[in-house]
This record gives C-alpha cells, structure tokens and sequence, in this order.
C-alpha cells in the first residue's frame, strides 16, 4: 500500500517508517526538513502546524493515491505550555485529517493517541470509548484528550476507517536499550545515577508514592510492531482502537528494587505518602513536579484488543526487557 506518515523522524516513528518498509509499504513521509533522508522514501515537505501542510502542487501529485494515512506526529513535553501542545497535537492532527480528507483513495487513517487521555475523574479507560472528562494532570494528557477527540467527531467525505492506537509510556529498545531522551521512568532511573554516592549514604529513601502503582510501559520495537502488525489485518467497523502496553508491567516497587540492584544501592526504600514540600523535591532532584500524579496513580487501562484480534505478536513483559531498561 502506499501510506503518507508523519511523525516519521521521531523516536517512535523511526521503528514505524522501518516495520512498514520491511513490509513492502511505499511510504511518504511528511517532513519539516529534508537535510537527511532515508532510501526508499518519498519526502514531502511539510508542516502539521500550518493550515495548509503541503503547498508545493507536485508534493500533492505524489500522494494523491495514498491509501492509509498514519499520524505519528505530536508533540510531548510533560511540562510545556498548553499554548505549544495545543498547536502541534491539536491543530496539527486537524490539519493533517483535512488533507487526509482530500486524498481520492484513502481508505484508513490511524491516529497515535495516547493512554494519557484519561482524564483526572474517570479510573478505567476501556478501548472502545473515549470517556468524557475536563481534568487533566497536566497540558500534554487535556491535548491528546483534545486531539482524539476531535478525529473521533470529524465526518470524513467517503468510508474511511478510523484506527487509534493508545500507546502506553514508550521506553527503549527492548533489546539495545536505546532511547532518545529522558523521560518517564528515566527521569528516577538518571537522577539516582547522577546522585549515586550520596544516596549510598543513606540507610532509609522515603519515596513519595503508592508502591502498587503499574507502569504501564511498552518498548519503542514492540509498541511499533504492535501497530504495522495490526494494519496488515482488514478488521471490520468504522473505529478499531487499541491500547498498546506491555502484557506484563512492573509496579513502582518491582521497578525501584530493580534499579536498585542495577545500581547496586545499599538503601531500603520507604513508600511515604504525598506532603506539602514534594514539589520542591522533585524540582531538587530534577524531575517534573508533572509526574507526582503518577506515582500515586490507581488507575487502569483494558489490554486485550489486539490478542483478541488474533494479531501476530509475541507476549511483551518486564522481566524479559527490564536489562535494557537499565541500560
């Protein structure tokens, strides 16, 4: 098939735009820039947060006979501003659903949602619904809340079938370990390791946190093969939605008394409750005060539409990957 993609030079779409390559796709991309290329894609010059994303005529020629459009691009900073995650996951993703609406053949359009659209009033976010809700965390969760929303309610000009995909908190490779920045749990894992002799000082670490809380992560391979595996299958109905996490995800206690061994730390870590100064702390220790929520997090997310589907993958757990994670 020939798919139009975005997003294709981020973490994620990286292992995206190789999976649908191997799998005899003839893939354009939608790029800012054009400096570095990748053989056996057609770079199109564009910008999501324009309204008109494509401007040159015969940039438009060579996509007009795509058949799947598959929008990866977004913008993630837990803590930036609602302003600069409205423009680019917001308008962005409405921008590319109104050129998506132009092309003649488009017959999918997928969307990279995120389990972050569960908001702070609803505890189960199932993957046939999008539950209605106006308290958010933080900026980045209310604009892919925003996001998704808007694609479920826009009314394309012919039967186009709409697939989402919830990915839960993307870490490295499940293999290498690579990843390309610090965030989620790497955000704990970088600043132990940078504050290493003085918490080797310490007999007793209250952590802030709920210890039963799931992580639900999933590795940036097996999320991107979860995703081109299930666009190989012709599942019927207007919406497919599918939350892409690990079958088998750590709590926060496996996960600090994993890096403690990775680390070889003599501490006893303390679950303590949430207080008045924590914010402080986290801002000591370099860690969003964003993710506070997250430690104390009781909420839960269905898993199961793609092996109910009947899709090809092997079970993603923790233990098989966490040496990487530590990597």
């Amino acid at each position: 098939m020939k798919i139009l993609v975005t997003g294709g030079t981020g973490f994620l779409g990286k292992y995206v735009l190789r999976n649908l390559l191997n799998d005899g796709h003839e893939v354009f991309l939608i790029s800012r820039s054009l400096d570095k290329k990748i053989d056996k894609i057609h770079y199109i010059q564009g910008d999501l947060k324009s309204l008109e994303i494509v401007k040159n005529q015969s940039d438009l020629s060579l996509i007009k006979d795509c058949e799947v459009v598959f929008h990866i691009g977004a913008f993630y900073k837990i803590d930036a501003s609602y302003s600069e995650l409205f423009l680019n996951n917001v308008v962005g993703t409405q921008n590319i659903v109104n050129l998506a609406n132009k092309l003649p053949q488009l017959k999918k359009f997928v969307l990279v949602s995120s389990i972050a659209v569960l908001g702070l009033d609803v505890d189960h976010l199932s993957e046939n619904e999008l539950p209605f809700s106006d308290k958010f965390n933080d900026a980045y969760s209310r604009t892919k809340y925003e996001s998704e929303k808007s694609f479920r309610d826009f009314k394309f000009n012919k039967n186009v079938q709409k697939i989402i995909f919830r990915p839960g908190i993307i870490v490295g490779d499940s293999i290498s370990g690579f990843r390309e920045k610090s965030d989620g749990p790497y955000y704990f894992i970088d600043s132990f390791q940078t504050n290493l002799k003085l918490i080797n000082t310490i007999k007793f670490l209250p952590v802030p946190m709920n210890p039963k809380t799931k992580l639900p992560i999933i590795p940036v391979d097996e999320c991107a093969y979860r995703m081109t595996q299930l666009l190989k299958r012709d599942l019927l109905g207007p919406i497919l939605c599918a939350h892409v996490i690990s079958d088998e995800c750590p709590d926060l206690a496996d996960f600090l008394n994993d890096l403690k061994d990775h680390l070889k730390l003599k501490v006893t870590f303390k679950a303590i409750k949430n207080f008045q100064g924590i914010e402080y702390l986290f801002k000591l220790i370099k860690i969003p005060k964003e993710l506070i929520f997250f430690m104390f997090s009781t909420k839960t997310y269905d898993n199961h539409f793609i092996k109910d589907n009947g899709i090809d993958v092997l079970e993603s757990k923790y233990q098989d990957y966490k040496a990487s994670l530590f990597k």
